[in-house]
């Protein structure tokens, strides 16, 4: 059954697809990502997190280890590998290791760690946010403000920050703080309306805006495709509201697996080939991706989350007994 966690997967072979074909709507499925991320992280804040004893603490510790410790693997591992293959890499890719800032500076294997550090950097200020997510149109207002302004700090500095894709993020957000509700009819014709736009861009008239296929920071290419992925909003939120089992749950956390390491399992394939790589090999190429993120998934992914668990469980437990 259809659900929040195989939308995640479907989201990630977009992602996949973009980097092994012509299908290049890895940018608008990015946006897509981050509105789950903004609805997902503003409803656990705000049913879980925020009634905890330390509210704050507890929610940037989970939020981190969810996402940190695979990344970290992933990166190393792709290093490694590149090394001990004698492949190519870049000399600063150690600059990557903090997460945060890789969006500006791109010294990343993994090809996808932009998107992970606005991730990062939308955690830092979504509890900070919480409490303005009820103001009815001024919270639009603020979150065309700072997107606005996100575009100008690039433009300006260079600096990518996460206000250039704040929109998404925010809308994600407003769908549980306004408890919004889409229909699988919504879902479909936004679906309609971002195809016809994206058709519009490619060869509706001469001059149309550039979507970017990884949704990168070019700020000529960051606003077009921001523009599209936010016609997906009626998808998402028609499909967090879908039952999610256990099989809906696990889909959604190994796209995490298949994100990370699709990207640098690609360069290590196409390098050792040592040219072009027809479409059946395309297709085993994208088949082993996906069992090695299976492999990865069950073997770190898993391992990772269950730490977090119990460490946030002990965290907890620390916490309620000073209180008492």
């Amino acid at each position: 059954m259809f659900g929040p966690g195989i939308l995640r997967v479907v989201l990630a072979s977009l992602v996949v697809l973009s980097h092994t074909s012509g299908i290049k709507l890895g940018g608008v499925a990015v946006i897509a990502f981050f509105i789950l991320s903004g609805y997902w992280v503003t409803r656990q804040y705000d049913l879980k997190y925020r009634l905890e004893t330390s509210p704050l603490r507890t929610f940037y510790l989970s939020r981190f280890l969810r996402l940190y410790p695979a990344y970290v693997v992933a990166l190393v591992l792709a290093f490694a590998v590149r090394k001990g293959f004698g492949l190519p890499y870049d000399p600063d890719w150690p600059q990557a290791l903090p997460l945060l800032g890789v969006a500006t500076h791109s010294h990343d294997l993994l090809g996808v760690s932009w998107s992970l550090d606005l991730e990062m950097q939308f955690y830092l200020i979504a509890p900070l946010a919480f409490p303005l997510l009820k103001r009815g149109a001024f919270i639009l207002c603020l979150i065309a403000l700072f997107t606005w302004i996100g575009f100008q700090i690039k433009e300006a500095t260079g600096l990518a920050t996460v206000f250039i894709y704040i929109a998404s993020f925010g809308l994600g957000a407003l769908i549980h703080a306004w408890n919004l509700t889409f229909s699988g009819y919504h879902a479909a014709i936004g679906i309609v309306v971002a195809l016809l736009i994206l058709i519009a861009f490619k060869i509706g008239f001469p001059g149309a805006p550039e979507i970017a296929a990884e949704a990168r920071f070019g700020v000529e290419g960051a606003g077009p495709t921001l523009f599209v992925g936010l016609m997906l909003v009626p998808l998402v939120g028609w499909a967090v509201r879908l039952p999610s089992g256990r099989f809906d749950r696990y889909a959604g956390d190994f796209s995490y697996s298949l994100y990370l390491v699709h990207y640098p399992f690609f360069f290590v394939i196409r390098k050792m080939a040592g040219g072009e790589i027809g479409d059946i090999g395309k297709l085993a190429m994208i088949a082993g991706a996906f069992a090695f993120a299976a492999l990865f998934f069950l073997v770190v992914d898993r391992s990772a989350e269950k730490w977090r668990a119990s460490y946030i469980r002990g965290l907890r437990r620390r916490a309620e007994a000073k209180q008492a």
